[in-house]
């Protein structure tokens, strides 16, 4: 079937599908897409170098539609650099990134679209999302939900208030922070999104309405899979050096930091830094993680230096010594510890899915 994605009055919305190996989950994702009460839209799907048949069931879907437009990733391989393909690619005013095992109801685009003429001056919109395991009658409840609280407070203690697919970008705005970091092998969304925020960028969230996405769970092959939070050395350290290159992506723009944003972004690369000790009861990383930091970030390192202090004292009481001293400074870590519940003893020995932060693009 053919159809027209020139100007109809309505813009014309790119959605961007990376996909990689998807050729039993795919048909349902692009039936989703199908399924639009909004018409004016394309579909970029952006394979990186599938092994199965996931690119002979794309092509069933441009043979009938020719709004499904299917490419190679030209960029470093992995989901951000199939995004950033897409993106180079696509013709649409308007962006929505979908997942290739993920899924949007019927009235999604219609949904945003109009939000975003009430909201023109906005450069990117926020909507609710749900989980799903197999089909969709199967609900694990919501993405995230809205608080008072700061989001970018909420961003920066990895409790990301939305997921990819949960937002509708201009275009314009994702190549003014330069879109996904093609370097990332995990957190690629979080990434984003902490960029914009960061950078100012005008947003609205309309999360207490009707969710219209749907979030796979449990997926299989999926390009971004999960694996352990800190359990693994080698992928705390990459936890470590993301949040690392946060304060190099802060510093380099100059972006101010009020005290509690700041306090905020130490506290959680401080949660992170006592795993070491905590999960791995290594000492001499602990000491070298917060030695690195303060040779790269000297003048943020106040409130470091403290998380540091009571991490050793609490782990070495932990293990029966000088439990009189921990008492004694308890008060000075209270004070001067934003979130001084990260750093509790109950709560260091949890998993990041134990701490019931919500899960990200991992």
């Amino acid at each position: 079937m053919q159809f027209s994605t020139e100007d109809t009055g309505f813009p014309l919305v790119s959605i961007i599908i990376p996909a990689y190996n998807r050729e039993t989950l795919i048909g349902e994702t692009l039936h989703s897409v199908v399924e639009q009460t909004y018409v004016n839209w394309e579909c970029i799907i952006v394979d990186d170098g599938s092994s199965d048949n996931t690119e002979t069931v794309v092509k069933s879907f441009c043979e009938k539609d020719n709004r499904f437009k299917l490419f190679k990733n030209n960029r470093k391989k992995g989901a951000p650099g199939a995004r950033n393909t897409g993106l180079d690619i696509c013709s649409g005013e308007y962006v929505i990134f979908l997942d290739s095992d993920d899924l949007l109801e019927n009235f999604c685009l219609e949904t945003r679209i109009n939000y975003f003429k009430q909201y023109p001056a906005e450069n990117f919109l926020v909507f609710p999302m749900l989980f799903f395991e197999n089909n969709k009658t199967n609900l694990k409840g919501l993405w995230n939900i809205d608080s008072t609280e700061s989001d970018l407070i909420r961003f920066l203690r990895i409790d990301a208030l939305w997921q990819t697919t949960g937002a509708i970008y201009k275009k314009q705005t994702l190549f003014e922070v330069n879109g996904f970091n093609e370097t990332l092998t995990f957190w690629q969304d979080y990434d984003l999104h902490l960029r914009l925020i960061l950078s100012k960028k005008r947003y609205k969230k309309f999360l207490n309405g009707k969710p219209d996405s749907y979030y796979r769970q449990h997926s299989i092959g999926s390009i971004g899979s999960s694996i352990p939070f800190v359990s693994s050395l080698e992928t705390l350290k990459k936890r470590i050096d993301f949040f690392e290159n946060i304060v190099q992506y802060i510093q380099s723009n100059h972006i101010c930091l009020n005290k509690r944003e700041g306090r905020a972004l130490w506290s959680t690369i401080g949660f992170l830094n006592s795993c070491y000790l905590f999960v791995h009861h290594n000492h001499r990383l602990f000491k070298k993680a917060y030695s690195t930091q303060y040779r790269k970030f000297r003048k943020e390192m106040y409130y470091a230096k403290i998380n540091y202090m009571h991490d050793f004292l609490l782990y070495i009481r932990r293990r029966g010594a000088i439990h009189r001293i921990y008492v004694v400074y308890k008060w000075i870590f209270q004070k001067y510890l934003l979130d001084y519940n990260i750093f509790t003893e109950n709560t260091l020995l949890k998993t990041f899915e134990e701490l019931n932060i919500r899960k990200i693009d991992i």
